[in-house]
């Protein structure tokens, strides 16, 4: 399928688009909210944390089957361990048990690319469809706005600053995230799960993301394309926070 096929035929009609507008009113207003009522960072990660509570108790519900003997369990494929998933933990971290500044500031500084990004490309290609009268839809397309309004929410309001030194410990992160995601999907193969899509690609017929060309070439697209993402997005706020220290140094 080639780039207008796909346009044409696959993602961005109408019900993806009314979702997408959807999300960038929700993530605008979220940010314009906290810069009017300053808002403290308690309250949002209080506001966070049951947001993703809620999503997880959710996906419980929906992802409850039975087995073959007819007991009821619980899907693997639904278990957090996608990028998007992965911030329940960290989001619980933060509210119950860290009181390190020093590790609140890692796991913030790798909070923030990894919700903007993760979810960016959930909302972009999303797999749980687009359908307007699926329950299913909204939890998928209001979890993933509410991960990128707290992630540029972090940084944009001065909780973390994204250096150079931040930047290379995140890809360090995300390489030993990836290797656990492996792992996982090795262990649990039988099950048929794909966590962060190292297995196979997100959706069928994508223009970039598939295994056309065999699955090693696929696999190197997703790590390439994750590095690119993962940079243009540090770039500006490492730019920034280098001119700023160099006029604070003049």
């Amino acid at each position: 399928m080639n780039f207008l096929s796909f346009f044409q035929e696959g993602l961005f009609k109408s019900n993806h688009i009314i979702l997408i507008l959807f999300c960038i009113v929700f993530i605008v207003v979220y940010l314009i909210l906290n810069k009017k009522f300053n808002f403290s960072f308690k309250s949002n990660l209080t506001f966070i944390y049951f947001v993703v509570l809620i999503n997880e108790i959710v996906k419980i519900i929906i992802g409850m089957k039975p087995n073959e003997q007819g007991v009821m369990y619980y899907d693997p494929e639904f278990l957090p361990f996608h990028l998007c998933g992965f911030q329940f933990f960290l989001i619980t971290a933060l509210m119950f048990f860290v009181k390190k500044d020093e590790t609140k500031q890692k796991i913030l500084g790798f909070m923030s690319p990894s919700m903007c990004i993760g979810a960016l490309v959930a909302l972009f290609v999303p797999s749980d469809g687009t359908a307007l009268n699926d329950i299913q839809v909204y939890r998928y397309f209001i979890y993933h706005a509410a991960l990128i309004a707290f992630g540029f929410y972090i940084v944009l309001f001065n909780h973390v600053k994204l250096t150079i030194k931040v930047y290379l410990r995140n890809l360090m992160y995300i390489g030993a995230f990836a290797m656990l995601c492996s792992w996982l999907n090795g262990v649990l193969s039988i099950y048929n799960v794909n966590y962060l899509f190292l297995s196979k690609p997100p959706m069928e017929g994508l223009p970039i993301l598939n295994t056309n060309n065999g699955y090693w070439v696929y696999l190197i697209t997703l790590i390439s394309i994750a590095f690119t993402l993962l940079t243009l997005f540090h770039l500006p706020f490492i730019i920034v926070n280098c001119v700023k220290n160099k006029k604070a140094k003049d």
